[in-house]
């Protein structure tokens, strides 16, 4: 049994869930897609003993990694604010909006 957001709590049948292991961290999930609504959602972070009994019940474990954006330096500048949103959205209503942005 797993709790849908929408529905709470629901049957999915094993066969209808996936096993997942990243890479990155070894850390186990379950993914499921609602019976009721059709809503995919994850159960994170499994106890090691529910992967051992998953296992036991015949899944098999779907490797996955994550994107290699995560391991990108972050942008160090200052933080965009409203006024910065609104500079922009009034230098998009020129049809050459995009020179003075050659300056900087």
């Amino acid at each position: 049994m797993v709790t849908c957001r929408d529905c709470g709590d629901v049957v999915v049948m094993i066969t209808q869930c996936q096993l997942r292991r990243c890479d990155d961290d070894s850390v186990h999930s379950l993914a499921y897609r609602c019976p009721g609504c059709g809503c995919r959602d994850v159960v994170g972070q499994l106890h090691v003993n529910e992967i051992v009994e998953l296992l036991d019940a015949g899944m098999s474990v779907v490797p996955w990694q994550r994107p290699r954006e995560v391991h990108e330096a972050r942008y160090a500048g200052p933080t965009v604010i409203l006024d910065d949103l609104l500079d922009f959205h009034l230098l998009l209503e020129h049809d050459d909006w995009w020179r003075p942005l050659l300056d900087h």
